[in-house]
């Protein structure tokens, strides 16, 4: 079994309620995170949620570090670019990524 990774690839800044400074952030993971969660609990037929090279992205707020995640992180697809067009689709702008 390989060692799990997350690597942040790209961060943007925007406002909460036009007021309140928020980080978005979109991780690579080589592991599907919610079908490990249900490890040992899966259908048989499940299989984990990943692109051809074993990866999926998914998205965080204000979570500079994968590990210190405060909340559950967003399915926000296979590529960077699909990434970055679900986090701005779910904060309905446009965000400069860096």
């Amino acid at each position: 079994m390989k060692e799990k990774s997350e690597i942040k690839m790209l961060q943007a800044k925007w406002l909460y309620d036009n007021t309140e400074p928020m980080t978005i952030q979109i991780f690579k993971l080589n592991y599907d995170f919610y079908y490990d969660q249900d490890e040992g609990y899966n259908d048989e037929n499940e299989v984990p949620n990943l692109n051809e090279n074993g990866e999926q992205f998914v998205i965080l707020n204000n979570c500079p570090n994968f590990l210190d995640m405060k909340s559950f992180p967003i399915f926000a697809g296979f590529t960077v670019e699909e990434a970055k067009s679900k986090a701005e689709e779910i904060l309905n702008r446009k965000l400069n990524w860096n």
